[in-house]
């Protein structure tokens, strides 16, 4: 298992955003190769002060 920020910038349907969203993400070794199981993405507004 593996919790992330991750700086986002992209445009959709035209509105421009620029988010900090928390990542989860849970790992499967499948023959031998650490594999990405499962991800979920939360909101982009993290307050990075909280992982001080």
């Amino acid at each position: 298992m593996c919790i992330f920020t991750l700086g986002s910038k992209f445009t959709y349907k035209g509105t421009a955003n620029d988010d900090l969203p928390t990542v989860t993400s849970i790992f499967k070794k499948v023959n031998n190769v650490w594999k990405i199981h499962w991800m979920q993405r939360s909101t982009g507004n993290s307050d990075l002060s909280l992982w001080d």
